[in-house]
């Protein structure tokens, strides 16, 4: 599970460098691809951290699934995030 997680992480940071390059052409490009990172970004970063700390768990179950739900819900949170600050924290800057 480990070797997923971190597979997720490096794609996230290939779509965080798009994100920048994108951003650099174009604003409302860049927010188009900040929505699209922001669930992978957050599915790394929770499933990485949580299969580092359930590594050496006694129950297999306990090892594969707290990363994919941690996983599943960070993306959904960070991508909440994401739409909340675009649509009413962003227009107003």
């Amino acid at each position: 599970m480990l070797g997923l997680a971190l597979a997720s992480l490096a794609l996230s940071f290939l779509l965080v460098i798009g994100t920048i390059v994108a951003g650099m052409s174009s604003e409302e490009l860049g927010m188009t691809m900040s929505y699209v990172t922001a669930g992978p970004l957050g599915f790394g970063l929770a499933a990485t951290l949580m299969a580092l700390l359930t590594r050496k768990s006694a129950s297999n179950g306990v090892a594969v699934g707290a990363p994919l739900g941690c996983g599943c819900f960070s993306a959904i949170f960070f991508a909440t995030l994401t739409m909340v600050f675009f649509v009413s924290i962003f227009p107003s800057l």
